[in-house]
Parts: structure tokens; C-alpha cells; sequence
């Protein structure tokens, strides 16, 4: 779906305003351009391309912007009309861009898959339709399902549910619902995603609204009729923009006269403005983009099929010259950014380019910005719809009008975001949405909190625009952010309980961070933390990398990082015994409502565990074993007392002494580094007064 803004000031509203073309689109072989669509390249808007559907010659042209041919598709005999294009459907599990057209010759709707890098098109299916005339595209914004309409001469139009369900790359479609247009034949027809909206032209009564969804109602509204505000029979072109605040207008051409008009595309749809173009006659299929696609076409382009002359071309209009101020789909953006490392994105189009220093000027030169990939890589430009990590000297707020132009940024399609099993570093768009109302294609790949960096990762309520976010999916697929109007609600997901423990860590700085003690039944799986930021970051988490973690008989560990001194730890809802990792220097009991401080700076992991004194002495199996060259050995004492933890060779000598001192009853744990040792078996021998046990482990360098 593109995001487009079409502004009309009231005073000049019912005027005529006369342009002339710039661009004819005219390639060898052509005779009779019916239709077009505009491919959006988000990468660098000026590599777009015009994808045009010629019935008489039966072919597809490709075209750039300046009007060059990049790719000629003979399709004989298959009489292609109407084209349509939509972005980001699940093709062989990969977001992918797809035109389609109805095949009038064989009664068939047939889809091709745009390659974003070489700009060519591509067979990507085809399915039977029945008789047709018309065709158009529309995809629901909040289910991301995808859908065909399909007019025949008699009127009557069909709607198919296209898919990829065998997952080969090839649409197929299905039936889902049929009804009648008016009294005449139909052959153009639009769909706006955004309202779930099918507008539809009789050629002799005028255009005609339809719920878009399949279980509407099969009746249309007409809401612009032929002989009204100068609308003549013969209604053959629609096509519509969509606003970043929600507003759409809708343009008509006719093949009986030489003008367009323009609607509001809300209810009651009043009438805007009528257009002509010189020297254009006998329009049939017309789309426009309000977005700067470089020098040629800087506030955008306004596409016709002119029926005048032969062979029939295409000719296209600066926007700029339509006088009715058309402007970019702009809008104003603020984002404050802290000293160090940030969570960044762009959620639309900088003007200039989407190069690193054209967006934060005052990045740290001697750090890369990165992406994340299933690791984290380097990048010199920035894409809409993805997150970085973004190192800055000093703090600051980036405002347009001041560090980005006054204008604004410019909107992108709100496009669904291609996203991998695992984590995914995205970004969102110019509107601010809550995390709540995220879904995926295929549904339900969202696997737990949606985090955000705030002096360490917190769970984020909203997505904002130009900052970075952290979604792990559970496998491959689209991540759909709703259009701000949205009217369907969600309640947040409740992933943290109110009666869990809580283990709440705070440095001198100020920065704290909440670990978790479950209590009860839960998935561990969905705690899991994003990766780890860039080096010397605040990060706290436990060594399983989650935010939570079953204390109740076992101990595990609390990594620190970026942390300064002293660090305050307080408990809540739980009673645990805390320690370093020798557990010498500290090896205390933290009650419900009590905090400990720690000074030394060398600290750098704890142990925790729920303080349960057990009834019997046990020795665990080292963690892990085999191992190379730490390990982790665990102990359990039922009263304090005299302890040994002694290491031996497999020929009995002693090599190691791990504890020998007095220990509290409890958990207990100690790390036996082998660096020095050779690869082999050892045993290690725990003696607590008269409890003596023995295990076998196994060094493997």
C-alpha cells in the first residue's frame, strides 16, 4: 500500500486547470497501453518503474522514469487489461512485490513478482476467473490477506482470496464472493486498503462503492454519478492515494471526454476538481504517485493512457504543474537521541538521501551504525521499516526544520516488514502505534515482549517513529504495523505476573533493570532477552539470556555489563540467597523489601537462587559436561558446616582444592577452570561432615 497526501485548498476547488505531459512512454511494439501501475523502488524512489499492460500488442513494458524500456514480456494472445500492484506478499515465504492483470483471451487473472535489485518481472502464477473485464488489487491492512477483483462486460464482479498455500511460489486463488455493478459493463475498479473499500465505474452510471472484504454486503452505493459535476459515460479509469493521516482521494477518467475529476475519497465524496491534459484524449487507465522521484519528476507523477493517435501511448505530468497543490506525502519528526549507543530508524524518506550522516549529522565517526541480520553487520545507507544500533557524540534532538528539512520527511508505503525466524531489529513508520495491535503473516509468529533500549532493554508499549525495536518471531513471515485510525483494539499481552519475584538492579547512574523469579507454570521461552547491545552497554540479564528464570531449586547466574558502581540490588516477592561467583565475598540471604550494595567494580555476575534450606546433602552433576575449560559444579548443604570440594586425576592425585572453608546451609555453586589441565576424566569429592559423594566429569580441550 502506498501512502500518498492529496491537498486541496477549498478556493480554487471546482476550477479547470490545463497541464502538459513530460514523459511519453512509447516502446518499440506498442499499440494500444491500456493500464499501468507504478512500481515504488523504496530504496531510491528515482529507480521506480512504470509497469504497463498493452492488450492490442500483448505485451508488458517496463519502463524507468525517464521513459528507457528495461524489460519487454510478450504475452501473445492473452490480451492483458487492467494491471494492479501490491507489496509485500508471502511468496514462497518471502515478502515479495506482485502486479497482476486479467487475461481477457483466456479468462484468466495472471501475477508476475517484481526482483527489487534488477527491477524485472517474473512469472509467479495464474488462476481461472471466468470471463473478465476489469481488474483490480486490494489487500486487508490489518489480516495482511491478499485479494483479486475481477469485473466482467456484463457487470457482474468476483473476488478471489489469493495465496501461496503450497508455498512454491505460484498464487493461486479462490472464489469468495460475487455481486452486480449497475446496469452496465465495469471495467475500472480500485480498492482503498486503508477503509477496506472497492469503488467500482459503471461505464454508464458512474462509480459505485463496495465493502471490500469478502463477507460485505453485495450491493454498491453509487456515490458519483454520470452527468454529475461533468462525469461522462464511459467511466473507464479509478485509481486513489492514500494519506499518512488517514485521508484518500479518488481520480476518474473518462473515454468519452479528455478530463479527470477528483473526489474526497470519505463519505459523502464530494467533488474536488476537474483536470485536463493537452493534447490526451480518450482516457482509459490513469495512476499517479505524490512522491519525489528525483529531478523529473520532484512532487511526483501523473500517468494517462492517451487514445488519441496511434499507436496509443502513455504520457505522463509533473505533479507540481497540476496546480491544485499536490504535495508530498510529508510529515514532521522529532527524535531525541542520548550520548552513546541508540536504538534507531527511519520511518520514511529523507529528501536529500538515506545516507547514515544525512540522517543523525553528529554520529560518531569511529563507529559503524548496524543492522542486525542473525548477527550484526555494518551499513552506510538506512531503509525504512528496519532498526539500528547508532553510536552518537553527545545528546541531541533531531528536528525537521532544523537538522532535516522543514518540509518534512517523506512518507513510504506502510509496507509490511519481511522479518526472519528469531530476532528481528525493525522500525516503524510516521505514525505511532501500540505494540498491542502488531501482527504477523502467517498469524501468531510474535513469541513474547516487543523490546525497546532505554538505559538497558525494556518491554515496549508502543512503537514510535525513529527508533529501533526488537520482535522475535517463531518463524518466517511479515510483520504488519496497523494504520494509526485503526479501530480494532488489543490488550496487552500480561508477560510478567504480579505475585512473580522480582530481582530489581540499580547502578549509580541511575540505570535499572528488572529480572524476574517465576512462580507457577510458564513458557521460558518467550523470556528470552534481544541479542546483547555493543560492547560496555548497560545489559543485565541472566546467562540463559532471558528476563526470567525458575530460581525454585537451582541457582543461576546474573551477568552484569556497563554497569557502574555501586550497584544496588533489591528484592521483592522472593527470599534468595545472592553471591559472587566464589561466593566469598558475598553469600548473603535478601528477604522481600531488603536491598544489598555492592562497590566492587571487579563483580561482574552473581548467582541466584530461591532460599529453600534443603533436608539432605547432595552434589549435582557438573554444567556443562563435557567441558572446555570452565565448568559449573553445584551443591546443596542441609545445615552450615566444615566444607571440602577437592578435584582429582584418574590416578587419585589431587589437583585441585575448590572449597575449604565453613559454608551456609543452602545452594551452592563453584566454577572449576581446567585451563591448565590436560583432556581427560576427572572426579571431584564433595566432604561436609560426614557427607561424603563422589562424580566422574570430563575435560574434552
Amino acid at each position: 500500500m502506498m501512502h500518498f497526501i492529496f491537498v486541496m485548498p477549498a478556493e480554487i476547488a471546482g476550477q479547470v486547470t490545463i497541464v502538459y505531459p513530460t514523459l511519453e512512454l512509447n516502446a518499440p511494439g506498442i499499440n494500444d497501453q491500456d493500464d499501468m501501475c507504478i512500481w515504488l523502488n523504496t530504496n531510491d524512489s528515482s529507480l521506480s518503474t512504470i509497469i504497463v499492460s498493452d492488450k492490442s500488442a500483448d505485451k508488458l513494458f517496463v519502463y524507468d522514469l525517464e521513459g528507457n524500456v528495461l524489460q519487454t514480456i510478450d504475452i501473445s494472445g492473452q490480451l492483458p487489461g487492467n494491471i494492479d500492484i501490491r507489496y509485500n506478499f508471502l511468496l514462497a515465504g518471502v515478502p515479495t512485490d506482485i502486479i497482476g492483470y486479467n487475461r481477457r483471451s483466456g479468462s484468466e487473472l495472471v501475477f508476475y513478482k517484481v526482483n527489487r535489485t534488477t527491477r524485472q518481472l517474473s512469472f509467479a502464477g495464474s488462476f481461472a476467473s471466468g470471463s473478465n473485464y476489469g481488474f483490480c488489487l486490494y489487500k486487508n491492512q490489518v489480516k495482511q490477506k491478499m485479494y483479486a477483483f475481477s469485473s466482467s462486460e456484463s457487470g457482474d464482479i468476483r473476488q478471489y482470496e489469493i495465496t501461496d498455500n503450497n508455498s512454491d511460489g505460484i498464487i493461486e486463488g479462490a472464489l469468495v464472493r460475487q455481486m452486480d455493478n449497475g446496469s452496465g459493463e465495469t471495467e475500472g475498479m480500485v480498492a482503498h486498503d486503508q477503509a477496506g473499500f472497492l469503488y467500482a465505474a459503471d461505464e454508464s452510471d458512474g462509480i459505485y462503492k463496495y465493502d471490500a472484504e469478502p463477507n460485505g454486503l453485495i450491493s454498491g452505493e453509487l456515490i458519483a454519478a454520470t452527468g454529475s459535476n461533468g462525469l461522462t459515460a464511459d467511466v473507464e479509469g479509478l485509481t486513489i492515494y492514500y494519506a499518512s493521516v488517514g485521508e484518500a482521494y479518488l481520480i476518474a477518467s473518462s473515454q468519452g471526454s479528455n478530463n479527470f475529476k477528483i473526489y474526497e475519497g470519505q463519505s459523502p465524496h464530494n467533488f474536488v476538481k476537474t483536470i485536463v491534459v493537452s493534447g490526451v484524449g480518450n482516457t482509459d487507465g490513469i495512476d499517479v504517485a505524490n512522491f519525489n522521484f528525483g529531478t523529473l519528476f520532484p512532487e511526483g507523477i501523473f500517468l494517462v493512457h492517451d487514445g488519441t493517435g496511434s499507436p496509443f501511448v502513455i504520457r505522463g505530468c509533473r505533479l507540481e504543474d497540476l496546480a491544485i497543490n499536490f504535495v508530498s506525502a510529508n510529515f514532521q519528526l522529532a527524535v531525541s537521541i542520548q550520548d552513546g549507543w541508540n536504538l534507531v530508524s527511519i520511518p520514511g524518506l529523507h529528501p536529500v538521501n538515506q545516507d547514515i550522516l544525512t540522517w543523525w549529522s553528529d554520529k560518531d565517526p569511529a563507529a559503524n551504525v548496524f543492522r542486525f541480520n542473525g548477527i550484526y553487520q555494518a551499513v552506510n545507507t538506512t531503509i525504512p521499516g528496519e532498526g539500528y544500533w547508532m553510536k552518537h557524540l553527545g545528546i541531541r534532538t533531531y528536528n525537521t526544520g532544523e537538522e532535516w528539512p522543514a518540509a518534512g520527511i517523506q512518507t513510504v508505503p506502510n509496507a509490511p516488514i519481511g522479518a526472519v525466524s528469531g530476532w528481528n531489529l525493525i522500525g516503524g513508520y510516521e505514525d505511532t502505534i501500540a505494540t498491542s495491535e502488531i501482527t504477523t503473516t502467517p498469524p501468531g509468529l510474535i513469541t513474547g515482549p516487543i523490546y525497546e533500549y532505554s538505559n538497558g532493554y525494556q518491554v515496549a508499549d508502543n512503537l514510535v517513529s525513529g527508533y529501533g525495536y526488537w520482535v522475535k518471531l517463531s518463524g518466517q513471515g511479515t510483520i504488519n504495523l496497523p494504520h494509526q485510525l485503526r479501530q480494532e483494539k488489543t490488550d496487552p499481552a500480561e508477560y510478567f505476573k504480579e505475585e512473580w519475584g522480582k530481582i530489581v538492579l540499580i547502578d549509580n547512574a541511575g540505570k535499572s533493570f528488572t529480572l524476574y523469579a517465576i512462580k507457577g507454570e510458564a513458557d521460558l521461552n518467550i523470556y528470552e532477552l534481544p541479542p546483547a547491545p555493543p560492547s560496555g552497554m548497560f545489559d543485565i540479564r541472566f546467562t540463559s539470556g532471558r528476563i526470567a528464570e525458575d530460581l525454585n531449586n537451582s541457582i543461576h547466574t546474573i551477568e552484569l555489563s556497563g554497569i557502574e558502581y555501586p550497584l544496588k540490588v533489591k528484592i521483592n516477592n522472593i527470599e534468595l540467597r545472592l553471591q559472587d561467583v566464589s561466593g566469598e565475598e558475598i553469600n548473603v540471604i535478601v528477604r522481600s523489601g531488603e536491598e544489598i550494595t555492592i562497590n566492587n567494580t571487579a563483580i561482574k555476575k552473581l548467582r541466584v537462587s530461591e532460599e529453600i534450606i534443603p533436608g539432605n546433602y547432595s552434589l549435582e552433576q557438573n554444567y556443562p559436561n563435557p567441558f572446555n575449560p570452565v565448568t559449573t559444579i553445584s551443591y546443596t548443604l542441609s545445615e552450615a558446616g566444615e566444607v571440602r570440594l577437592t578435584i582429582y586425576n584418574i590416578l587419585g592425585e589431587e589437583v585441585a582444592a575448590l572449597v575449604s572453608s565453613i559454608k551456609d546451609a543452602g545452594m551452592h555453586t563453584v566454577d572449576f577452570d581446567a585451563s591448565r589441565f590436560n583432556s581427560g576424566l576427572y572426579i571431584y569429592k564433595l566432604e561436609a561432615g560426614s557427607f561424603i559423594q563422589v562424580k566422574k566429569m570430563i575435560l574434552l580441550k
